[in-house]
């Protein structure tokens, strides 16, 4: 199995993990690279203790056939759950060419823990040709974002440095997490970010590590948009969980350099990261 399309965000932020370790003054930036790799480090440890993926990726997973050596259960279980949706069930026919199975003729069945795609009730698979890692499937999983308002339209936006949108009367405020809709603007459709430097009808863009009034000159000519405030669906406990690693980790340094070793990771984290792993389900 292999991640095809990482997280485009990480489920805490540089200000949060900021907050956490006590460090309250704005200049003081000298430990924000390392808190950055820290934090992908700590979902990556995170991911791979619950074998559960936390924020919205792509996998592939491949084997060689559609059951299971011999034993007819027909189901392909996908791991690193929350399963989201399946993009493509493909194989190698008998002439070695790739195919893909048409949509409407599987199910994605989410119900398990793990979640599974299987032929429509009555149907089969079809045969592949006998090689290693014949059938492929790619999916998306982890926790998806949650909509808080609807979508509202922006007019206009800038190719400058920084780059300012305009949103008439919006309400954001500064921190708030946006999903922007573009065309022609290519670069920001379909992705997060948080709201920057705030006023009545504009706002700046920030990544979510709240890196904030991003570049807009090289995004593309805007034509269209949207901005719709929404939140990541990551457990609060699972958040608290990633901060309090990180923390320990950045107050550890001597200690935690590679930030992934299990005997660097306190009993605290662990116990909490537990109530999430998918492995006692298996």
């Amino acid at each position: 199995m292999r991640v095809i399309t990482e997280p485009t965000v990480e489920p805490i932020t540089l200000a949060e993990v900021r907050a956490h370790i006590g460090i309250t003054s704005a200049t003081d930036t000298a430990s924000d690279a390392i808190i950055t790799r820290r934090i992908t480090e700590a979902r990556e440890f995170a991911e791979d203790y619950m074998q559960r993926s936390i924020i919205e990726q792509t996998r592939e997973i491949r084997q060689d056939g559609f059951d299971h050596f011999g034993t007819y259960d027909n189901r392909i279980k996908l791991p690193f759950p929350n399963l989201l949706t399946v993009s493509s069930v493909k194989y190698i026919d008998l002439d070695g060419v790739e195919q893909t199975v048409t949509a409407s003729d599987y199910v994605v069945d989410t119900y398990q823990h793990e979640g599974f795609v299987r032929p429509v009730f009555g149907t089969a698979w079809p045969y592949p040709r006998l090689e290693p890692n014949a059938v492929r499937v790619q999916y998306t999983c982890g926790y998806d974002v949650k909509a808080l308002e609807d979508a509202k339209t922006i007019t206009g936006a800038t190719n400058a440095t920084p780059g300012v949108f305009t949103c008439a009367t919006h309400g954001y405020v500064d921190g708030d997490v946006l999903l922007i809709t573009t065309t022609g603007m290519t670069t920001p459709n379909g992705l997060p970010y948080r709201v920057y430097a705030k006023a009545a009808s504009t706002f700046q863009l920030a990544n979510l590590s709240n890196n904030g009034g991003l570049s807009t000159v090289d995004w593309g000519t805007f034509a269209t948009g949207t901005a719709q405030k929404v939140e990541l669906k990551v457990p609060p406990l699972l958040k608290e969980g990633l901060l309090a690693l990180v923390g320990h980790w950045m107050n550890n340094q001597a200690t935690s350099e590679n930030g992934v070793s299990l005997s660097r990771v306190p009993f605290a984290v662990r116990d909490i990261l537990d109530k999430y792993s998918i492995v006692k389900y298996a």
